[in-house]
C-alpha cells in the first residue's frame, strides 16, 4: 500500500512522566540503587506503550538501519 504521503522523523521519543519522575530523583542516593534495573526496565515499559499507540494509529515502525 502506497502512502499519499512521505513523513521522517529522527529524533526520539518523548519520556513517560513515570520515567521522568525516576531519571529526575538522580539527585538523591535512590536513583543509584534504582537506576540499573529499575531504570531500563520503565524504559521498555515506556518504549512498548508508544510503540502500541503508534500500531493503534496504524503508524508502522521503522529500524534503525532503513
Amino acid at each position: 500500500m502506497t502512502l499519499p504521503f512521505r513523513a521522517e522523523q529522527i529524533g526520539f521519543l518523548l519520556r513517560s512522566q513515570e520515567l521522568l519522575g525516576v531519571r529526575t530523583s538522580g539527585q538523591n542516593s535512590s536513583y543509584v540503587e534504582q537506576a540499573p534495573k529499575e531504570v531500563d526496565l520503565l524504559t521498555q515499559k515506556s518504549i512498548a506503550s508508544v510503540l502500541k499507540k503508534h500500531l493503534a494509529h496504524l503508524v508502522r515502525p521503522m529500524t534503525s538501519g532503513e
